[in-house]
């Protein structure tokens, strides 16, 4: 990981070295938002899809957490757009999945390089603001307190509620709000109202 975080060059929209984007972000002191995404070499239904999904999941986390200190992440990039759709019961098996990896990863950081990390795992991270809280939203609170095994947990999987939205007004972003403020605390388990980024 070391060699291709310092060298590789991403080449989507913009070139970018991912050690470089890091230790300039670390430098200015503005704590990134990592997005990983769903591995699918093996179903996800599968031991070995879920494997493939923790392990990676695991070893992006616990590299840049011990490298960078990087404590916020995402698992999954619109997974309810219409050109790469991800159905909402696959989002919510693989999400539960790499939640479980990104807590396994810090806690491993804290005790291996003494640092005090507390994971931030951001979801749904649909597109369209409040318009797709149910089922995706909906769906994803109901299930915050359940793992990968089914087992009830007495922590949350996802601690902050994500969403994108483009080109609106300022109302838009108020009626999702709105919509925040009394549907997040009806699903999730705790009862309790959580933090809302747009990260796009």
């Amino acid at each position: 990981l070391d060699e291709r975080f310092k060298n590789d060059v991403q080449k989507n929209r913009n070139k970018v070295v991912a050690h470089t984007a890091f230790t300039d972000l670390l430098a200015r002191d503005i704590t990134p938002i990592v997005e990983l995404s769903f591995f699918k070499s093996w179903p996800h239904d599968s031991w070995a899809g879920k494997w493939e999904q923790w392990q990676r999941v695991y070893a992006l986390v616990y590299y840049m957490g011990g490298r960078y200190g990087v404590w916020r992440y995402q698992t999954c990039n619109e997974p309810d757009q219409k050109s790469n759709p991800v159905p909402l019961p696959e989002f919510l098996e693989r999400f539960r999945v790499s939640s479980d990896a990104i807590r396994c990863a810090i806690e491993d950081v804290n005790r291996d390089f003494k640092k005090n990390l507390i994971p931030d795992i951001s979801a749904p991270v649909t597109i369209n603001g409040a318009t797709k809280f149910d089922p995706w939203g909906k769906a994803t609170l109901e299930t915050n307190r359940t793992d990968y095994m089914g087992n009830k947990t007495a922590y949350d999987l996802f601690n902050t509620f994500d969403v994108h939205r483009y080109g609106s007004s300022g109302a838009a972003f108020n009626k999702d709000m709105q919509t925040f403020k009394t549907e997040i605390p009806k699903y999730n388990p705790s009862g309790k109202m959580m933090p809302v980024t747009y990260t796009e």
